[in-house]
């Protein structure tokens, strides 16, 4: 724009100068046109030497760059070109930056690094031993189905469920399926909370997704296999 606007400034000097006389071009041989070319080179020189002259400042190499886009067509042009790059995949890893709304500003804010990897691996060791040690209540409530080892082990309860068939159903079908019912629903919640608390996962998307790959893992190792043995 600088050498535009220099270039427009010498062409309304050269509007508003008289014109020269015709004998006088005719002594000097076309000097009105060298003249003017050499304005005009002088301001190029100048626009350079101005854009030259600016510092430049020296751009460090790093492991780890954040990269923003003007417009959204070129952010998805730049990532699916560096996710396909034949031959060297791993030359470059490409992360989607999260929303800011997806971002748990609370969490961002507390602990260190190490406090962080260590509190990861606790919390990891526990949600593991909680899915080990699940089937240990979860097979006492069963034990609420076979009547006859508890008639056996409490004779009360004999005569008891010999007044009372109704209860004697009730105890066998209906009670043991809704506590064990209970207690799987409760399962997403109690994930939630130890991730929530426990657990140092930046974005709420990272967190959900934790939750629902621990509690798949759980209804594998527990219904599965567990009852399947």
């Amino acid at each position: 724009f600088r050498r535009i606007r220099s270039i427009q400034k010498q062409i309304e000097q050269i509007r508003s100068t008289p014109l020269p006389d015709a004998s006088e071009n005719k002594r000097k041989g076309g000097s009105f046109v060298i003249d003017e070319r050499d304005g005009i080179d002088s301001s190029d020189k100048h626009a350079h030497n101005h854009i030259d002259s600016s510092p430049h400042r020296a751009i460090e190499p790093a492991s780890s760059a954040f990269i923003t886009f003007r417009r959204w067509e070129d952010a998805r042009r730049a990532s699916r070109t560096l996710l396909h790059r034949p031959g060297r995949p791993l030359t470059c890893l490409l992360v989607m930056a999260p929303q800011s709304t997806d971002l748990d500003w609370e969490r961002l804010v507390k602990g260190k690094f190490a406090a962080q990897f260590v509190r990861d691996w606790l919390v990891a060791v526990a949600i593991w031993f909680f899915q080990i040690f699940w089937i240990f209540p979860i097979s006492f409530i069963t034990t609420l189905i076979s009547i006859k080892s508890l008639e056996v082990a409490i004779h009360p309860l004999h005569d008891f469920f010999e007044r009372h068939d109704q209860a004697r159903n009730l105890l066998t079908g209906l009670i043991p399926t809704l506590l064990v019912a209970g207690l799987g629903i409760l399962i997403p919640v109690i994930l939630f909370v130890i991730g929530r608390k426990g657990q140092t996962e930046m974005t709420f998307s990272g967190l959900h997704n934790g939750i629902l790959i621990r509690y798949y893992k759980w209804l594998i190792l527990n219904i599965v296999i567990f009852f399947c043995m």
